[in-house]
């Protein structure tokens, strides 16, 4: 027979549990984190204390133990021995530190999965349900649960209590019971837990995540993607299911896989226009009724051509005249998303990415708090880098206090 381990079990995963929110506290606040690539969960190096151990040294050792100089092959104590000679040739003869180690040795590394880093984040930085946080809605889904009872099943099936229960009134109804008398289950006591089909209610979501790849965002990227990893672990606690999409977007837009969103490639100019419109597409392929839609938005805020002018021709009074109306792609992503999440870096633009959000705010304070900003009108190079994170990812997920806000505030 088994023995039972449960609560040894629980305390073990209680004390892991302490290391691993310790270990990943401290790679957090140093920035160390190395995103994994095409991986599911995170692996950090742990540090390791090499036990001693004895070893067998066959050189030739002297009378006292002492080992023997190169010259004379033998030990201190043994044969004739010459003035200054040194007693301790600990390192054959030879003095000073030792040099570099080299070559390579295997280490122990321990695994953190998003659940676990989901569960961090919500302690180290005191986040608000997600769902609730955005109103985020569900689906009712068909499922089977064992609620119901029948009289027929297979024995895996049998509800014990319910079996006795039954014993129990058909003994007492017998006129020779007698109060403590031993009542034996018959086959037609015997109940079995039945599946009953019930709906429970089942929460999806899409993340879009949109990245600036031109030149000017070369020295953010590496921002970028612990950001990126944290909220995929965030988002991925409160969904049942998740779908991740990710474009990226230079002169052009283009829908790439998850290895390439996290590469480090920066270059070209800037049409946030396109990407916007890249994601409104992708947008459109998800019903609001089955999904939550969240986009994420890295860019160095250079919104120059957002604001697009469509023009169409009309009749009027018998004359062809032609206009034009200013359009925003914008304006049809926020119709459908959850919540816009922003991070703005190098925002020293004529016409920057958060200017934009602020004035559409002001034309639709209904906007307000589906749109999260943050924005760093200086290269995020100047300050730390794991205080960015730390900070960027509280403002987004933590309850609402603003829509725009810069991030020196957050940081000073």
């Amino acid at each position: 027979m088994g023995l039972k381990i449960d609560a040894d079990l629980r305390r073990f995963h209680e004390k892991t549990r302490g290391s691993k929110d310790q270990i990943l506290h401290g790679h957090l606040t140093r920035g160390t984190l190395n995103v994994p690539k095409g991986r599911e969960a995170l692996r950090i190096p742990l540090p390791e204390i090499e036990l001693p151990r004895f070893m067998h040294d066959d050189r030739p050792r002297g009378r006292y133990g002492q080992i023997a100089s190169q010259d004379s092959k033998q030990g201190v104590g043994q044969g004739n021995g010459n003035v200054g000679d040194p007693l301790d040739l600990a390192n054959d003869g030879k003095t000073g530190r030792g040099g570099h180690g080299h070559g390579s040795r295997d280490h122990s590394y321990i695994e953190f999965t998003r659940e676990d880093a989901a569960d961090f984040l919500e302690k180290q930085l005191k986040l608000p349900n997600l769902r609730e946080t955005f109103e985020g809605g569900s689906i009712q889904v068909a499922a089977q649960r064992y609620l119901s009872r029948a009289k027929v099943g297979p024995r895996g099936l049998v509800h014990q209590r319910r079996t006795f229960l039954e014993s129990l009134k058909r003994g007492v109804a017998n006129p020779g019971y007698v109060p403590g008398q031993v009542v034996v289950p018959e086959a037609g006591d015997f109940r079995y837990r039945a599946p009953k089909s019930i709906q429970i209610p089942r929460a999806n979501a899409v993340v879009i995540y949109v990245k600036d790849v031109s030149g000017s965002t070369y020295d953010v990227i590496n921002y970028f993607k612990q950001i990126c990893w944290w909220t995929d672990a965030w988002v991925s606690k409160h969904y049942h299911k998740v779908v991740s999409r990710y474009v990226d977007y230079d002169f052009h837009a283009r829908e790439v896989d998850r290895d390439k969103f996290y590469e480090v490639d920066a270059g070209g100019g800037t049409s946030m226009n396109s990407g916007l419109a890249r994601v409104k597409k992708i947008a459109n392929e998800y019903s609001v009724s089955d999904y939550n839609l969240f986009v994420v938005h890295f860019t160095d805020g250079d919104a120059e051509d957002v604001l697009m002018e469509d023009e169409f021709d009309y009749e009027q009074d018998g004359l062809h005249e032609t206009s034009s109306v200013r359009y925003n792609p914008l304006s049809d992503v926020l119709k459908i998303a959850n919540c816009l999440f922003v991070c703005e870096v190098g925002a020293f633009y004529d016409f920057n990415y958060s200017e934009l959000l602020s004035s559409m705010i002001i034309d639709d304070p209904l906007l307000a708090k589906a749109i999260r900003c943050v924005s760093l009108p200086t290269r995020a190079g100047d300050y730390d880098l794991a205080d960015l994170v730390s900070k960027t990812l509280g403002f987004w997920f933590g309850p609402y206090k603003e829509s725009v806000k810069s991030l020196i505030d957050l940081v000073t």
